[in-house]
């Protein structure tokens, strides 16, 4: 049996979420699915007969378990490695006796050796829409039921648009399909599922199968009607979340106009102030301007001064050269001068050695009342 998640009111099944009906049952996949897929496989299995039972796609095992538990034989057969890898996972944690019950195996069933066994039931959950030739899939199932044995079908009931689903089913293809090998009882609807009870012909017919009674035509228009009504109510619940989309959008708009508006306006008062700023950064480089051109002339005044001011030290140092000169010619006179005083000196000091020589001499004293003379002569005057 396999698992296709749906939408929330409509039941639409969902490629991608694929092989998962254990953990759809027990909930991973929403509380709402979870009620759809337990009365689904409740159903199959209160549909089950005898000891021997055999689960074709039985993807992670919960019908097999279930049935487990309840004592049956159960044998669940699966192409996909990975849901009866996981379908052991969940077997794992069953008692004993369950586990007992129990075994998965990994094959095509089309190709499996069983053996020559026989089954009480076999159960073929959401598997024959996924082949373009589901005949011979029942044909098996009709070679490997006892006598008496009960087949247990459920398909997607209409249209289901997923890669791999090859086949649509309503109620007469699925009844012309299974009606020539089972004697087939009312089949039941689930919202967009259908489930399908027979019991094994001992020769198959070829008759077509009789018209439709006035009850199996009414809990057909039931099942329709249910899908309609869902419909409808989609449709109305999806054009007023539309309406209410298209007024929050409207809002939005409004809003976003509103908020362009104002980020306009601050851009707009933005770049006033940014062109005030400028207009004073070039009022006051037109000042910086006017400076330097002051700076220049007085620059040039002060060359000029400079130049001057050179010319008068170059005068001054040349009239400086010319006092070092002068003070160098005094100095070498001063020099002479002082050398002829030194002369006079040492000639003074000889003619002072002279006088007092002379005057301790007979002369300086035979002259002295004569120099008296000359003195009073010297005062007369």
């Amino acid at each position: 049996m396999t698992a296709d998640s749906n939408d929330s009111t409509l039941d639409v099944p969902t490629f991608e979420i694929g092989d998962r009906i254990s953990d759809a049952y027990y909930g991973s996949m929403g509380d709402a699915f979870a009620r759809k897929v337990r009365q689904r496989v409740h159903w199959i299995a209160e549909q089950v007969q005898g000891h021997a039972v055999l689960d074709i796609g039985c993807s992670q095992g919960i019908g097999c378990i279930l049935l487990g538990r309840e004592g049956h034989v159960v044998e669940g057969v699966d192409i996909d490695a990975n849901a009866i890898a996981r379908a052991g996972e969940y077997l794992a944690q069953e008692p004993e006796s369950v586990r007992r019950n129990v075994t998965f195996r990994n094959a095509d069933f089309m190709g499996a050796d069983f053996d020559d066994r026989r089954f009480s039931t076999i159960v073929m959950g959401e598997v024959l829409e996924h082949l373009v030739r589901p005949q011979v899939f029942v044909a098996r199932a009709y070679d490997l039921l006892e006598e008496g044995g009960r087949i247990v079908v459920t398909v997607p009931f209409g249209i289901n648009d997923f890669p791999d689903h090859k086949r649509t089913f309503y109620l007469a293809e699925m009844t012309r399909l299974l009606h020539p090998a089972f004697d087939l009882s009312q089949p039941r609807y689930f919202g967009r599922w259908i489930g399908f009870v027979g019991t094994r012909r001992n020769t198959p017919v070829n008759d077509a199968p009789s018209d439709l009674t006035i009850e199996a035509t009414a809990q057909l228009e039931g099942a329709f009607y249910k899908i309609e009504r869902e419909l409808v109510d989609r449709v109305v619940d999806l054009k007023a979340a539309l309406a209410d989309n298209r007024t929050k959008m409207q809002a939005k708009a409004r809003a976003a106009a509103a908020q362009t508006d104002r980020a306009i306006a601050d851009l707009e008062a933005k770049r006033a102030a940014e062109e005030k700023k400028v207009a004073a950064l070039a009022k006051d480089q037109a000042a910086r301007l006017q400076d330097i051109a002051v700076l220049g002339l007085k620059l040039e005044a002060s060359e000029n001064i400079a130049k001057n001011h050179a010319d008068t030290i170059a005068a001054l140092q040349k009239d400086k050269a010319e006092q070092a000169r002068k003070i160098a010619s005094l100095t070498k006179d001063q020099t002479a001068r002082l050398r002829d005083i030194a002369v006079l000196g040492l000639r003074l000091g000889s003619a002072e050695q002279e006088a007092r020589a002379f005057e301790t001499s007979t002369s300086w004293k035979v002259t002295r009342p004569l120099r008296a003379v000359v003195r009073r002569l010297r005062r007369g005057r």
